[in-house]
């Protein structure tokens, strides 16, 4: 995994743990229990229930349940998960429904898991301090920037050079796409971190691209979603080896729909997003986002995730007015378009955790091929 991502994704769990007072949570509901134990009265039992609904509330609304895929997969590779938010939230309810008749074990067991996430505190602790003390940047992005990554399974695109230069091609060819729909014109995709763990890629990207982005991934996400009963259908003839006469027709259907669905996705992007009054270039970016999409739902079909981040700016200072009309109006003239920005962010992150909710298969669902002849075709028209 890359270093400054790891650097981020360890201060972010040590932020949430003390932002969301975990310990204090964990001391009090040990307390509470304990003090229903030895009174065993209603009062007692209320206060208990009160303050165990109010930790797990805490808990199921964490910012770690719902950071983007990436981030969660560092929390799983080092054992996070279980510690914080949901993952917590769970053994917990786990304890408590087990050992309804038995409180004085559920007070022993939440005893165990808060000297265990005490002992993970302390190596969290541990790194932030060693990191700190040798210089390591973590991966954060700047207020009012935005970046998209990608995170390849090397099962889907190999490990050796070639492979991975013919999967940057495609996609550069999908970026620069979506770049010219929302942008209006193509400029390199500047690469800002890569890892090998998968192959992670994060892109720098302006507003209108990372906006453009997440619109076509909720898209993506709801057409795979919406198709859920095919996916099944599929699985099912799949295990029973039937033959491809029975098969195919079926795979057939699957492929044009799909295609069909993500032209029309395509269309809405390009008349949602391009503003360049040339409709010749609009036809011509209508067809290209249709091959960009499907290239993009090929991936997420076969197990990549695609995320898109937005910090938002920071609020901006006013200048000093008093009765000078001209600064007053640019005071609310930068007001309006920090908030109109923040909102755009705003919407961004709210999108891009569509994601999440893609439960993605060890095999292909959609089985999407991507025409890479198309692909040469678009691109050497231009």
């Amino acid at each position: 995994m890359n270093l400054g991502r790891f650097y981020s994704a360890i201060l972010s769990i040590k932020t949430e743990i003390k932002n969301d007072n975990n310990f204090k949570l964990l001391r009090d509901l040990q307390l509470h229990l304990q003090n229903f134990i030895n009174q065993k009265t209603s009062e007692s039992a209320k206060i208990f229930t009160e303050n165990y609904s109010s930790f797990i509330n805490t808990l199921e609304n964490a910012d770690s349940n719902f950071t983007y895929p990436t981030r969660r997969k560092i929390y799983r590779e080092i054992g996070a998960t279980e510690h914080v938010g949901i993952g917590l939230a769970n053994k917990i309810k786990t304890i408590m429904t087990e050992n309804k008749m038995l409180p004085e074990i559920a007070l022993a067991e939440i005893k165990k898991i808060t000297a265990e996430a005490s002992i993970f505190l302390k190596k969290i602790n541990t790194l932030n301090i060693t990191f700190h003390d040798m210089g390591i940047e973590y991966d954060e992005l700047d207020a009012g920037k935005f970046e998209i990554g990608f995170s390849f399974p090397h099962e889907v695109i190999g490990t050796d050079v070639e492979s991975l230069e013919k999967e940057f091609h495609k996609l550069d060819f999908a970026l620069k796409t979506l770049q010219e729909i929302s942008v209006g014109e193509v400029s390199q995709i500047r690469i800002k971190t890569i890892s090998a763990s998968e192959w992670q890629v994060f892109i720098d990207s302006g507003l209108t691209l990372a906006a453009c982005t997440v619109v076509a991934i909720e898209r993506i996400v709801a057409l795979y979603k919406n198709n859920l009963e095919i996916k099944l259908l599929k699985q099912q003839l799949d295990k029973k080896k039937l033959p491809k006469k029975v098969t195919k027709p079926l795979q057939d259907h699957i492929e044009q729909t799909v295609k069909a669905e993500l032209r029309k996705i395509g269309e809405d992007l390009v008349e949602e997003f391009y503003k360049v009054k040339d409709d010749g270039r609009k036809n011509e970016l209508t067809n290209k986002a249709s091959q960009a999409l499907q290239y993009l739902a090929n991936r997420m079909d076969c197990g990549t995730t695609v995320e898109v981040h937005a910090k938002p700016l920071e609020k901006p200072k006013e200048k000093v007015a008093r009765n000078n009309e001209e600064a007053i109006k640019t005071n609310q003239k930068i007001l309006k378009e920090y908030k109109r920005i923040n909102k755009i962010i705003d919407k961004i992150n709210q999108s891009s955790k569509t994601m999440l909710e893609l439960e993605q298969s060890t095999e292909p669902i959609l089985s999407l091929q991507f025409d890479e002849k198309n692909q040469k075709k678009n691109q050497s028209s231009d």
